[in-house]
């Protein structure tokens, strides 16, 4: 521990450790993987489109839909968030055009009640 209270521990009297805590095993260090991301959002009057997610991140929750061509969007706004091993910086697109085949369309009230990750909360507030 950073900080132990070796005071208020019930272990005190038998601990071969209070005296020493500069050899306690120092915590591994987590090595964050970069990822950069570009997420579109289609509208259709007053419904938004997301898509679900089949990939391992994100499995089953509904997501904007990843772009890989940013051409035709116009950006929306930027936002960094972090999801297990992943430092992700993600730009948000508001597209044109004809959505991709899995892009479902719903309302705000809709998604309300939608399993969505935070990642999605976050660029739904870039709308």
């Amino acid at each position: 521990p950073k900080n132990p209270s070796c005071l208020l521990c019930p272990l005190n009297a038998i601990c071969q450790g209070k005296h020493a805590p500069h050899l306690y095993p120092k915590p591994k260090q987590s090595l964050s993987v970069p990822l950069e991301l570009h997420l579109g959002f289609y509208k259709q009057g007053e419904k938004i489109s997301l898509c679900k997610s089949n990939e391992k991140l994100y499995y089953g929750l509904y997501n904007p839909i990843k772009l890989e061509d940013i051409t035709n969007a116009k950006l929306l706004g930027r936002f960094s968030h972090r999801y297990t091993k992943y430092a992700i910086n993600a730009s948000v697109y508001l597209c044109n055009g004809i959505p991709p085949q899995e892009a479902q369309f719903f309302t705000q009230k809709e998604i309300d009640s939608l399993a969505i990750s935070n990642l999605c909360k976050k660029a739904l507030q870039k709308l």
